[in-house]
């Protein structure tokens, strides 16, 4: 029922509740007269003043209504609109929900996935790692030898004077630099000693007085550094060890005569006393040099670490076939092959990750499961290196108790010596 149909049912009722049968006034049929409430006739002044009220009261309600109904459908209206928001709300969550149901089910298989895949570069740190007991007994047969020849050496020193011109001879023959040689290397034009690369042979001017030659290996100033060293740069680090520990003042070695009387015995035993001591630190320079020769047919491990990783492992076998291409520059005394010494093999582990880019790009993109694993691998390098760490510290302790042993004899000795003298006087 619209607005008007409204309006004419509202005056209607009105107009009869005015003038129904009870009512005493009444609408005549006349021509424009009307009959008063005491049934006179009524002028239309009188008609207006008692219908004019009627007329305003119908025209409030109509517009009272009219109004009602307004703001009626307006609530309607905001209350239709407010729950086609709430549906489509309802609707957007079951959406997101459904696209996030879709992406934990991606995300579980890939994790499922990744569980079953090794990190990016785990064969070649497998294979690196079968090989650990070696590397462990390469060092320790390496650093023996050295040891051993060190103290083969020793006991066979001539006298001090002997041995400084010794020193002296073999760096104008074999490690002369013009450039520090009082007597210009005697007209060499270059040292004796060199070593061989692939950009032909490389001298190693003060090899035997160079701490380079037993860290990064000896070589002419264009040489940066190599860890696995060349037979030559091996003699010019054995070379250093000696000037450093033995330049001069070792005990000489006593003949067959004067071994076997007394004084010789006194003598001998406190050569071997100093012998003693002093292998402590040829130990510790030899466990150096020995970390830095190359691993017995450790040419077939490096193959193996680079047939092991993917060619699109972002980038990181390409980072080792460039070491190896550095490695092969100090390597033609071995027939073209590429061995490789314990201390290469774990800097090429170690900076794999931490000096290739492609290493951190494959983080950034690798699952969750293969960033875990490659947490172990680095968790079981970081041990390894810890305890390389911890024998390294055996032997530093070892060399700071013969140093505090030095001090306490040196402090303590001349007063026992001198008490011992009282004793014998009275």
């Amino acid at each position: 029922m619209n607005i008007k149909n409204i309006k004419m049912r509202i005056a209607v009722i009105l107009l009869s509740l005015v003038y129904s049968v009870d009512s005493p006034a009444m609408l005549a049929n006349g021509s424009g007269s009307n009959i008063g409430i005491d049934g006179m006739m009524t002028t239309p002044d009188f008609y207006m003043s008692v219908t004019q009220p009627v007329t305003t009261a119908i025209s409030l309600l109509s517009t009272s209504i009219q109004t009602a109904v307004r703001n009626l459908s307006m609530t309607v209206e905001a209350t239709g609109k407010a729950q086609m928001a709430h549906i489509e709300k309802i609707h957007e969550a079951d959406r997101s929900n459904q696209l996030e149901i879709e992406r934990q089910k991606v995300i579980t298989q890939r994790s499922m996935n990744g569980a079953y895949l090794p990190a990016g570069n785990t064969c070649a740190d497998r294979t690196a790692a079968a090989t650990g007991s070696v590397t462990d007994q390469t060092v320790s047969y390496q650093s023996a030898r050295y040891g051993n020849a060190m103290r083969v050496r020793a006991s066979k020193a001539p006298d001090a004077r002997e041995q400084l011109y010794s020193i002296a001879k073999n760096h104008e023959i074999y490690y002369c630099d013009k450039r520090t040689d009082p007597l210009q290397c005697n007209g060499q034009k270059q040292p004796g000693k060199t070593v061989k690369t692939t950009d032909g042979d490389m001298p190693m001017p003060d090899g035997d007085t160079s701490a380079k030659s037993l860290f990064d290996g000896a070589g002419d100033d264009k040489h940066l550094a190599n860890l696995t060293f060349t037979q030559g740069q091996e003699e010019a680090a054995n070379a250093f060890i000696n000037n450093m520990i033995d330049s001069g003042d070792t005990p000489r070695a006593l003949s067959p005569a004067e071994a076997v009387t007394s004084e010789g015995q006194i003598y001998q035993g406190l050569k071997l006393a100093y012998e003693s001591r002093i292998d402590m630190s040829r130990m510790a320079m030899a466990n150096i040099l020995a970390a830095r020769t190359h691993i017995a047919d450790s040419d077939n491990l490096v193959k193996a670490m680079q047939d092991t990783i993917p060619a699109n492992d972002y980038g990181m076998k390409d980072y080792l076939d460039d070491r190896v291409k550095k490695m092969q520059k100090y390597s033609p005394s071995f027939n073209d092959t590429t061995p490789i010494s314990p201390m290469e093999l774990l800097d090429i582990q170690v900076k794999m990750r931490s000096d290739n880019a492609g290493w951190m790009t494959y983080i950034n993109n690798a699952e969750r499961d293969q960033v875990a694993k490659e947490q172990a691998i680095m968790t079981s390098l970081l041990l390894r290196i810890q305890y390389m760490q911890l024998r390294n510290q055996e032997v530093q302790v070892a060399l700071q108790a013969v140093a505090s042993a030095e001090s306490a004899k040196a402090n303590m000795i001349p007063r026992i010596n001198a008490a011992a003298h009282g004793l014998s006087n009275n």
